[in-house]
C-alpha cells in the first residue's frame, strides 16, 4: 500500500512540474518559447536603456501616447523615438475613458501620433470603468470605441487593436465587437475568455527586463517572426 501511495504522489507531482514548465516557458525570461514576447511602457517605467532592453529577449514594445482627450504621456516622444533607434517593432496605445467621446479621443490620438513607416497597428486600452469626475459619462461605450476605432482606420488605414480585461470584455465588447483583433489581459494562463485566435497576450504585470529598472508588463504574440513582420505596416 505505501509503495501504492508514493507511485501516486510521484505522477502527481510530475504532472504538477509538467504545468509549471509549461507556464515558464512563457514566465521564465531564461526559458525558450514557441511565442514571441514583448512589452508595454509608458512613464512609470521611467527612463528605459533602449538597447539592453532590445537584447534581452524582447520582440516588440507598445508604448502609451495617450489618455482621454488631452493628456499625453510623460515620457512618449522619448520613447517613440527610443525604439526606433535599437530597431523595436513598436506601436503607440491610447488609454479609453468612459467620459469622452470616442471620436474625440481618436483625434487626440491622431494628432499626437503622427503616421510613420514601420509601426504595429494603434492599440485602444479598454479597462477603465470608474466614474468621471464632471459627471459626463458615455451611454453607449461601444458605439464610442466604434467611433474612435473607425476614425483610427479612416485616417491611418490599419484597424486599432483592443486591448482588454475579462470584466469589460464581458460588460461592453463581447455581443457588440467580437469579431475585432484583441490583446487580452491574463495573469492565470492563456486567456479564457474573448475570441480564441487573440493576436496579443499580456500574462503578467510583474516582469522583468534588462534597461527597465522595475516591473514591466510582458506579452505574447500568437505568431512568429514573419507573422510579426507582416503585422507592422510597410
Amino acid at each position: 500500500m505505501r509503495r501504492i501511495v508514493f507511485t501516486i504522489i510521484f505522477l502527481i507531482s510530475g504532472l504538477v512540474g509538467i504545468g509549471i514548465w509549461r507556464y515558464g516557458q512563457i514566465t521564465n525570461s531564461g526559458t525558450e518559447t514557441s511565442f514571441l514576447r514583448g512589452v508595454d511602457v509608458s512613464h512609470h517605467q521611467g527612463a528605459i536603456d533602449w538597447s539592453a532592453l532590445a537584447e534581452d529577449d524582447t520582440a516588440f514594445v507598445f508604448i502609451k501616447a495617450t489618455e482621454g482627450v488631452s493628456h499625453v504621456d510623460p515620457r512618449f516622444d522619448e520613447n517613440w523615438r527610443g525604439a526606433r533607434r535599437v530597431g523595436l517593432p513598436r506601436g503607440a496605445y491610447h488609454y479609453f475613458t468612459l467620459c469622452e467621446t470616442g471620436r474625440a479621443q481618436a483625434e487626440h490620438f491622431i494628432a499626437t501620433v503622427q503616421s510613420s513607416s514601420a509601426t504595429l497597428p494603434p492599440v485602444v486600452d479598454l479597462e477603465d470603468t470608474g466614474a468621471c469626475s464632471e459627471g459626463f459619462r458615455i451611454t453607449d461605450v461601444p458605439a464610442d470605441i466604434f467611433d474612435f476605432i473607425d476614425l483610427i482606420e479612416t485616417e491611418r488605414d490599419v484597424r486599432p487593436i483592443l486591448y482588454t480585461n475579462h470584466s469589460f470584455y464581458e460588460q461592453h465588447l463581447s455581443k457588440t465587437l467580437a469579431g475585432e483583433q484583441y490583446w487580452l489581459r491574463s495573469f492565470s494562463g492563456e486567456p479564457d475568455f474573448g475570441p480564441s485566435d487573440w493576436l496579443f497576450w499580456q500574462y503578467t504585470d510583474q516582469g522583468r527586463r534588462r534597461g527597465i529598472s522595475g516591473p514591466v508588463d510582458l506579452n505574447a504574440f500568437a505568431g512568429d517572426a514573419a507573422d510579426l513582420r507582416a503585422l507592422t505596416n510597410p
